[in-house]
């Protein structure tokens, strides 16, 4: 098909079944050469592999094989062949290496100046830069005449909108980055002239909109004076800037042809530029009456020492927030913060703690809890580059801090495909193993074991509502777990008197709960035509097809292969760790 060997599908996982960058690599001896496997010529004691990757290679730590190559950049620096993830050479004309090549250094120097953002002048020139690199992609992706290579070039495209939305988070004026959004939705609107499905371009600008009006938010907040109360006039004043950025994005969205994925969120975001080790924070009952009033989400109290979310309905009574950095006798060469609050939590509280350590691997990084023995329990989170911080949600407020953590299992690298997935979950205490240290990948995962990890995931508080399913009694350790997210409508039964906690999950079951959380946060279904591309989307159940259109079209659940999604499969532990992985990374930083 590509003048090469080319690897579609290997024991039922193929490519772009995990995301646009997932799929078959060949190696020699571990290296990646940067031709197809028919042109290679084995010699004795030569090892072959094909190794799937999920995002171009980069998880398996690709370096392609140049041989003696030292070419260098324009800046007089060694090339990173990790960040560089060019198509195998027989697959394309040599015009179309040359346009792929371009757009991989431009991508790559734009991630070195990312690196270095500071201010906003730096936002400003980079947010420029990258407009650029989007036009000059979208001419390249008109002079291609490969569609690998048009589908490597819209690896690039997404990553340097990435960049964008980067920059954007740094901006001060919201004219400005109004443009930007504009810009990024212009270009993505023209990636339909070159064959890139529905469902990319629909995902890029539900993110594009959601940022938009996430770093409004930055833009539009206030600082709060020296008695650090939050007042009802605070809110008036901030959500008449807000309504009318939403306004602003709505429009832009309208006019190039988008629809509202998923509901724009207001959130009023108010600044504490205080020192201090402790910052105490009145906010007054009016504010939440203001806030439901003025269909406002979420309130922000952002301070030098961590940020703290209140979701609308979190309280009704005035409350007294306090956050302070405090010594430990156990815990050292970190920030504990201990944080305290006088009023009973409604709805799980999203907080930010920064970051300042030099972890590579951001991803571990994990928020602990510090309880008063002693002792410590890992509580999740997830690193929001944009702002340096690592974010949690949790249902009490007591003593936190932030490390790298790490947890491996003998085997979990029997699934290459989710090893990370399931590594970072586990050191984030929201999945865990089986006998043995062992993870158990391919086994079945049972729907009371997937109600669970969703209700660890969201930071859920039991509850002690009456469930009347029949196979659910209180001396089941999955009664509680089943309990509180059936009291959330996040689950429902087989049936009105049964639950089949013991029973596999199919995908199609697993991907209407984890919609039922998605819609709980806004997210909606306007088109379900991107299913079409399944030769067995008529074998999805009606009442789970929104749902399955909602996971694929978010990313979180692809096809088995063969153009086949498989609604009635049954899940593995392992496929669930990843749709549970993606999930917590969407919910936190969207």
């Amino acid at each position: 098909k590509y003048n090469s060997v080319y690897i579609e599908s290997i024991d039922g996982e193929g490519e772009f079944d995990h995301g646009s960058g997932s799929g078959w690599m060949y190696c020699v001896n571990n290296k990646y050469p940067d031709y197809g496997a028919s042109q290679y010529k084995l010699k004795d004691g030569d090892v072959i592999k094909w190794r799937y990757t999920t995002n171009l290679g980069v998880d398996l730590g690709q370096k392609i094989d140049r041989g003696d190559d030292t070419s260098t950049s324009s800046s007089g620096d060694k090339k990173e062949d990790v960040e560089d993830n060019i198509p195998q050479a027989s697959s394309l004309s040599s015009t179309d290496q040359k346009l792929v090549s371009a757009s991989s250094e431009a991508k790559n120097e734009l991630i070195k100046a990312a690196k270095e953002l500071s201010n906003s002048n730096d936002a400003k020139v980079l947010a420029y830069n990258c407009e650029k690199a989007l036009d000059d992609i979208i001419t390249s992706m008109s002079k291609a005449k490969s569609q690998i290579t048009i589908a490597y070039l819209n690896e690039s495209f997404k990553a340097i909108t990435d960049i964008t939305l980067l920059s954007m988070a740094k901006l001060d004026d919201l004219e400005y980055l109004t443009d930007v959004t504009n810009t990024l939705l212009e270009a993505s609107k023209q990636l339909n002239d070159y064959g890139i499905d529905k469902r990319t371009i629909t995902l890029n600008a539900r993110r594009i909109s959601d940022n938009a009006m996430k770093y409004s938010g930055l833009v539009a907040s206030e600082k709060l004076d020296d008695s650090f109360v939050v007042t009802a006039e605070n809110v008036s004043e901030t959500v008449n800037k807000l309504n009318s950025q939403m306004k602003h994005v709505r429009q832009l969205l309208k006019t190039n042809g988008f629809m509202e994925e998923k509901t724009l969120e207001k959130t009023l975001k108010f600044d504490i530029s205080s020192d201090d080790k402790v910052i105490k924070v009145t906010v007054n009952a009016a504010v939440f009456d203001e806030m439901t009033s003025n269909g406002v989400d979420a309130l922000e109290i952002n301070s030098k020492l961590a940020s703290v979310k209140l979701a609308e309905g979190t309280f009704d009574k005035m409350v007294h927030l306090s956050i302070s950095s405090v010594e430990s006798s156990v815990i050292k060469d970190v920030v504990v913060l201990d944080f305290e609050c006088d009023g009973e939590f409604r709805k799980p509280v999203e907080v930010s703690i920064p970051y300042n350590g030099k972890e590579i691997n951001t991803k571990m990084l994990t928020v602990f809890l510090l309880k008063d023995n002693g002792t410590t329990e890992a509580v999740g989170g997830v690193y929001d580059e944009s702002t340096g911080c690592v974010k949690f949600t949790t249902s009490h407020f007591s003593k936190y801090f932030v490390k790298a953590a790490s947890k491996s299992f003998n085997d979990s690298k029997e699934v290459t495909w989710a090893t990370e997935s399931i590594d970072t979950l586990a050191a984030k205490g929201i999945i865990s193993g089986r006998m043995d240290n062992n993870f158990k990948p391919n086994d079945l995962i049972n729907r009371a074991e997937f109600v669970t990890l969703i209700t660890k995931m969201l930071s859920l508080e039991n509850t002690e509502n009456k469930i009347e399913f029949s196979d659910v009694n209180k001396e089941d350790w999955y009664y509680k777990a089943i309990n509180t997210a059936y009291a959330n409508d996040l689950v429902s039964g087989k049936s009105e008197t049964s639950f089949d906690p013991l029973g596999a999950i199919t995908r199609e079951e697993m991907a209407s709960m984890i919609s039922n959380v998605l819609e709980s946060q806004g997210y909606t279904v306007y088109d379900a035509s991107i299913l079409d591309g399944f030769n067995d989307s008529h074998q999805v159940s009606p009442w789970a097809k929104k749902a399955v259109v909602l996971m694929y079209r978010e990313d979180l659940m692809g096809g088995k292969g063969n153009g086949l999604f498989v609604p009635k499969a049954n899940t593995t532990r392992a496929e669930a760790a990843v749709v549970i992985s993606k999930l917590y990374e969407l919910m936190l930083n969207n």
